[in-house]
């Protein structure tokens, strides 16, 4: 069930950039979560299946005769070679070796000095590399702040970047449509087709609205898991559990609730409680981002045992997901379903249907025989204490001793 959350979430985000999806893993193929600091396949080694892991720290030294599919919360390296998929998240990106299918990327410093022999389709939130010595042999794709392309890409280009730089060794076999905040001067023969530029603004008004949308989930979310951190943990627990339902009561929440709060207010009598109802929708809402964020910082941070820590992951990744261009619409849209379902399943986990009957009266202890069993003409008080009915200074009777026949037979000898 994690992997499915993982790919979920994963590749939901990334198939806007036309990420494929996970493929189903068969037999032989390596599912590893990583709980320790890193996850290494040695160089020398071969593996023969497909990759899936997340952990703080992953390289490849070896070679892959299958996918790789992979969460890093700090660096991935691959010097190896992969014969097929790469689709992978890391904070820092570096490639080395050769990659046999597609390269699917997101991250923020991501460098290329391999070769790609499908497409690739980068995403970054800060800095992206093509190394001269790069290939990718078919089409490409880059989201990012700053790009700077050196390599050679065998078909068609499509780069979105604020700051965009073409080293000289630069060659695109097809068209190149790009977007930035200068026009490039390429020189001939770079580019075999067709040029598209279309420039971008400067709105540091827009960024600052994002900062403080930031740092309002970062107060908010670490809030809420100081105060409830057993219920929050508890929510990541289940919705791994049960992710279909969770996501089924997210959509449910989020489309039905409006209709019947419209509904109640054409009613007229209604209006108080469509009131009520807007309030909580709208309470529910803001809440989801939080289990949400802590949903992934608890899949890519399975190894931390530390709860707000997780939460602070979650929500670093998620903000890195919301500053690339496609990316972060598919990222609100999960945390807003996704969310959701996490909060009403929170709500009703462990709920009991009410009693709307009052227990019966608790019937009276019968009275102890000794006391029923009292004569007419006799009056019995029960209220005094044994202690007051003997003295304390009372001895106990001696007991009356019955003669035995041969002191009986003694005695009326000595009478005669």
């Amino acid at each position: 069930m994690k992997r499915v959350i993982f790919g979920f979430i994963t590749i939901t985000a990334l198939a806007v950039l036309g990420f494929a999806p996970f493929a189903n893993a068969q037999q032989g193929n390596h599912n590893k979560q990583s709980t320790d600091i890193g996850y290494s396949l040695p160089a020398g080694k071969k593996h023969s299946g497909n990759i899936y892991t997340s952990s703080r720290n992953i390289q490849i030294n070896g070679n892959i005769e299958g996918s790789l599919y992979c969460a890093a919360s700090s660096v991935l390296v691959i010097n190896g070679k992969v014969s097929g998929d790469v689709v992978c998240l890391a904070s820092k990106v570096i490639i080395n070796g050769e990659i046999g299918q597609d390269l699917r990327i997101a991250g923020s410093d991501i460098s290329l000095k391999g070769k790609v022999n499908g497409d690739a389709s980068i995403a970054s939130l800060d800095k992206v590399n093509l190394a001269p010595e790069s290939t990718i042999s078919k089409d490409l794709q880059i989201y990012g702040s700053s790009t700077e392309i050196s390599g050679e890409i065998g078909n068609n280009a499509y780069i979105s970047s604020h700051n965009l730089k073409a080293g000289n060794m630069v060659k695109i076999g097809g068209d190149l449509s790009y977007s930035s905040v200068d026009e490039i001067n390429f020189a001939n023969g770079q580019v075999k087709g067709k040029i598209n530029y279309s420039q971008v603004q400067n709105n540091d008004n827009a960024a600052l609205s994002v900062i403080m949308i930031m740092l309002m989930l970062l107060v908010l979310s670490m809030i809420v898991v100081l105060i409830v951190p057993s219920r929050v943990h508890r929510s990541s627990e289940i919705a791994k559990g049960n992710f279909i339902t969770v996501i089924l009561a997210g959509v449910a929440t989020v489309f039905l609730v409006p209709i019947v709060a419209i509904l109640l207010t054409l009613s007229v009598i209604g209006i108080p409680v469509a009131i009520v109802m807007g309030f909580a929708y709208v309470i529910i809402l803001i809440m989801s981002a939080p289990f949400f964020v802590y949903l992934l910082g608890s899949i890519l941070l399975s190894g931390v045992k530390n709860i707000p820590l997780r939460m602070l992951g979650g929500v670093v990744f998620f903000v890195a997901l919301c500053m690339i261009p496609f990316v972060n619409v598919v990222a609100i849209l999960s945390s807003l379903f996704i969310g959701t379902g996490i909060v009403i399943r929170l709500i009703t986990d462990g709920y009991k249907m009410p009693r709307y009957t009052l227990n019966p009266p608790a019937p009276k202890p019968p009275m102890p025989d000794a006391l029923l069993d009292t004569s007419d003409n006799q009056d019995t008080d029960i209220t005094k204490n044994s202690s007051e009915a003997t003295p304390k200074d009372a001895k106990p009777s001696a007991k009356k001793k019955t003669p035995s026949k041969s002191s009986v037979k003694s005695s009326k000898k000595e009478s005669e």
